[in-house]
């Protein structure tokens, strides 16, 4: 019997690929997270700043330092601390979008936040789980690392940080979590095909080339000049 308190890493990184795939205000890195929740969500977004302009505290209002989405008869609020850093109020706002998209109990949430009711303590865990890895994964994309790896590219936190528009502390629990599952010498070997591998690398060649120019092998070279000879031919 599966528990019901794992997390299920493996739901929370498809729905982002989903995203990644479909998403028509996420085309590069880094992207405008407010760009993409006014365009892609309905959700209605409160800052600290305004709560404290009303004299309303905060951390009496939302039960986080950071922010929180919050259900209020049925309409979505993304609370945001926008005191905190551009990089970490972006990876809030992501987190937040992961509970929303993976479905999450968010009056349990909020619940468990409020009054740190026990009962709902495994579940927060989990939740908390999978929407830190869908912000993973939406702002640092598993296949895009994987192919600027495979060209050479050395993965260090400063060079995650660097390429997407990330806090130095996102990039290395990025960097761990995929050290864990894959040996960075030996990528082609072992990465097991994920959903939606093919399409993200297509959608963002772009953005791939600009950090890495692809290189060409021999035989590639060899079957590129062989084409554009058979196309020259046909000119005639």
């Amino acid at each position: 019997m599966i528990d019901p308190f794992i997390p299920d890493f493996k739901k929370a990184c498809n729905t982002a690929n989903e995203i990644l795939v479909c998403s028509d205000a996420i085309t590069t890195f880094p992207f405008s997270m407010n760009s993409f929740i006014e365009k892609e969500t309905e959700f209605e977004m409160m800052y600290f700043s305004e709560l404290r302009a009303l004299n309303i505290k905060p951390e009496e209002a939302v039960f986080s330092n950071d922010g929180a989405l919050m259900d209020r008869n049925g309409r979505y609020i993304m609370f945001l601390n926008d005191d905190m850093p551009e990089k970490r109020q972006k990876f809030t706002e992501c987190h937040e979008c992961g509970h929303y998209y993976l479905h999450h109990d968010i009056e349990k949430l909020t619940e468990y936040r409020k009054n740190k009711d026990q009962r709902f303590m495994s579940l927060y865990k989990k939740y908390e789980a999978e929407a830190n890895m869908f912000s993973a994964q939406l702002q640092m994309p598993e296949q895009i690392i994987i192919e600027l790896s495979k060209r050479g590219c050395r993965i260090t936190q400063e060079f995650i940080a660097s390429v997407f528009g990330v806090s130095l502390p996102a990039a290395d629990l990025r960097m761990k979590n995929i050290k864990k599952i894959y040996d960075w010498y030996n990528l082609k070997n072992n990465h097991a095909t994920i959903d939606y591998d093919d399409i993200i690398l297509q959608k963002f060649k772009p953005f791939i080339n600009s950090i890495a120019p692809h290189k060409f092998s021999y035989i590639e070279e060899f079957e590129r000049e062989e084409e554009m000879e058979r196309e020259r031919q046909s000119w005639y």
